[in-house]
């Protein structure tokens, strides 16, 4: 007999992919040299505010796609072979993703080190909450 895959082990799975999503896309950007901007960094006169609200979403986009599909393949619902072998793909991706962004990700160091802990925190929280959307949506009732 089958087990089903309970509520929150479906909310748990779909929260973890996509923060970890959120902050690859975090890593990403600060790897080709747009990264959050905090603190002063806004009202700078040489700031990007383009570049600023398309990592924004980008991150945000990243946790909120990430575990709405997360979530949805981890269901159990008309369960098939086909199904099986697209969460295997999936995962193997998935896995190779978070497994590649760190080495090509790799950063030169910050030069201020509170700035650097603050944007990581809040790429973070920003992943945090969309992957809290993207879950709840997803989540069977």
């Amino acid at each position: 007999m089958p087990q089903t895959a309970t509520r929150m082990t479906v909310f748990a799975i779909a929260m973890t992919c996509g923060i970890l999503l959120a902050l690859s896309a975090h890593m990403l950007s600060g790897r080709f040299g747009v990264g959050l901007p905090v603190g002063l960094d806004i009202f700078q006169a040489n700031a990007n505010p383009i570049a600023a609200a398309l990592i924004w979403w980008a991150i945000a986009g990243a946790g909120f796609v990430g575990s709405f599909f997360a979530g949805l393949l981890a269901q159990d619902a008309a369960d098939g072979p086909d199904r099986r072998g697209l969460r295997m793909l999936i995962g193997v991706l998935f896995f190779a993703m978070l497994v590649i962004v760190p080495h090509v990700a790799v950063l030169p160091p910050i030069p201020s080190l509170p700035e650097s802990i603050a944007s990581n925190l809040l790429a973070f929280a920003l992943g945090t909450v969309t992957a809290f959307c993207g879950s709840w949506f997803a989540a069977p009732r």
